[in-house]
């Protein structure tokens, strides 16, 4: 799913200068830059002007050439702009060719001078080629509402990442840092104009993460819209949480790379597999591997390993003393600088950390507090040697997986139409 997307496009100066006296568009902040078109989907537009580099301007002894760069940057909600919700995400299968042309036509109605391929089709591949933005930042989302409260304390109580580097306190941080910087500006209009008026404040209905290349929100999206007096749909059911991957230009550069696409433009960006990248890769290094279950129930499975008697007490430790301080980024920082001396060196810890993990369960445990409302269900362990029941919650990291192959699914055959489809077509008619 998507939420919110930030364009971009290099313009002529004749355009730029267009587009600012046709708009009216105020300096501000050393953005030309409006918010006057939120109700036709657009959230902000901005228009920024940059010196060229001196290798890169052109010599000519006839004119005088330009020593500047122009560019326009659009921040969308595809809902809104096509009379939705604003508050819940596109699907990601609507960002079919063609309803990326429809976006780009709703831009054009704004700014007409914006549309370069008015003597070709609309279908048309020159068309497109002559017309494409290219991203400059995309809000991936996943809601859902099951167990959500819980689930939320669970993120609160993983790995964590360093607020600052993306650093994940476990798994190697190359992946999480990775990125690709190019000679684009690396500004944000939205971040920095809209964002930047509405400062973070920590609570336990919201988790965020920043950097230079993306940022991570986690949140429940009732709290949001009852803590910021937004405006909502009184239909609508927002008690889900939410788990939002906003990638930035240097980040989309390197997946562009990994990934083998053909550019930033929106359509090679707007797919299931950059949005599966990026949510799997960052929940799991927030969260781990294995699924929940209750501190009771994950000694009796270490109890019941294979391991040596020593190596279950060491184990047993470990989840006590995550439970006790409630966060493994927690418990991995107070092992690195000295303060918690009794599970071993940080290599020790390293080590058995995936040992819990070969067991199929999560260092985090479900609290006592919370565990009567978790439903019971048979859990195999790691080895598949032996089943019991138990209170447990499936791994985030596993529920994308789930969704991501049921996406696969429905853009192969279509998505299936249910009863309840059926009785909603016949009150139509």
């Amino acid at each position: 799913m998507i939420h919110t997307i930030e364009l971009s496009k290099m313009i002529s100066a004749d355009m730029f200068n267009e587009i600012i006296n046709s708009l009216n568009i105020p300096y501000n902040r050393q953005i030309w830059f409006t918010n006057r078109y939120m109700n036709k989907g657009i959230l902000a537009i901005g228009l920024y002007k940059f010196k060229r580099k001196s290798d890169n301007i052109p010599q000519s002894n006839e004119i005088a050439l330009d020593t500047h760069y122009y560019m326009i940057m659009l921040t969308i909600s595809t809902s809104a702009m096509f009379g939705k919700d604003y508050h819940i995400a596109q699907e990601i299968l609507c960002f079919t060719p063609d309803f990326v042309r429809a976006i780009y036509q709703k831009i054009f109605e704004i700014i007409p001078c914006l549309n370069l391929g008015k003597s070709f089709a609309v279908n048309s591949e020159a068309w497109m080629e002559l017309n494409a933005f290219k991203v400059r930042r995309i809000d991936f989302a996943f809601d859902f509402k099951y167990m959500h409260q819980i689930y939320l304390q669970m993120i609160n109580q993983g790995y964590g990442i360093n607020r600052k580097t993306v650093h994940r306190n476990y798994y190697s941080a190359n992946e999480l840092q990775a990125e690709i910087d190019d000679d684009d500006p690396n500004i944000n209009i939205y971040e920095e104009m809209v964002d930047a008026n509405t400062p973070y404040k920590a609570s336990t209905n919201y988790v965020y993460y920043s950097c230079k290349s993306m940022n991570i929100n986690i949140y429940h999206k009732m709290s949001e819209i009852e803590n910021e007096h937004l405006t909502c749909n009184s239909e609508t059911d927002y008690d889900f949480l939410r788990i939002e991957i906003q990638a930035k230009k240097n980040k989309l550069n390197y997946l562009i790379k990994k990934l083998g696409l053909k550019g930033r433009e929106l359509q090679y960006i707007a797919t299931p597999e950059v949005e599966h990248e990026l949510l799997h890769t960052y929940v799991k290094a927030l969260v781990g591997n294995g699924i929940y279950v209750s501190y009771d129930e994950a000694i009796q499975i270490i109890n019941q390993s294979e391991y040596t008697n020593g190596m279950k007490q060491k184990l047993i430790t470990l989840i006590d003393t995550i439970a006790k301080k409630h966060s493994v980024a927690k418990v991995i920082e107070e092992v690195k600088n000295g303060t918690i001396t009794t599970l071993g060196s940080y290599q020790s810890l390293q080590k058995h950390l995936k040992l819990i993990e070969q067991l199929g369960i999560n260092p985090v445990t479900i609290s006592r507090r919370v565990e009567k409302y978790v439903p019971v269900q048979t859990f195999t362990n790691g080895t598949g040697t032996s089943s019991i029941n138990l209170h447990m919650l499936p791994n985030l990291v596993d529920i994308i997986e789930a969704y991501h192959a049921q996406t696969l699914e429905y853009r192969a055959n279509g998505i299936p139409v249910t009863e309840k489809d059926l009785e909603a077509i016949d009150k139509i008619q």
